[in-house]
């Protein structure tokens, strides 16, 4: 009888490193992409950052700030708030806190604007107002 000899294909080591090499290049490639591809701004920081530097310069605005005295969010019926919806827009809650007070907020981005106000000579009043704003 004759015998048959089978051949074995063996590949090499070479092969297996070449593979290797191939998907780490492909996942250093994948990494630098991701790495320069620019992540989007954040609307609501484009729609109001610089919303209390333009709010402030309007006396009612002023007189509403030097008055206030605890947190206040969007929704309550306040002077303050009627100002404040006609400049942000509909879908962005917020709160308006003096410089010490710990709003309740969130737990989503929030971001948060501040502007320093003082009182006149007869009357000074210094105080830091924070604006909390997200969607």
């Amino acid at each position: 009888m004759v015998a048959l000899k089978l051949k074995k294909h063996v590949f090499g080591k070479k092969a297996y490193l070449k593979t290797l090499e191939a998907f780490l290049a492909l996942i250093i490639t994948f990494a630098f992409v991701l790495y320069l591809i620019p992540t989007p701004e954040n609307d609501v920081t484009q729609d109001t950052s610089t919303l209390l530097s333009s709010m402030i310069k309007r006396e009612t605005f002023r007189v509403y700030a030097a008055n206030l005295t605890t947190c206040i969010y969007k929704g309550e019926n306040t002077s303050i708030n009627v100002l404040l919806d006609t400049e942000l827009k509909t879908y962005i809650n917020y709160s308006i806190c003096l410089q010490g007070d710990i709003p309740s907020l969130p737990r989503k981005k929030v971001n948060v604007e501040s502007v320093y106000i003082t009182g006149n000579l007869t009357d000074r009043n210094d105080r830091i107002i924070k604006l909390y704003y997200w969607e």
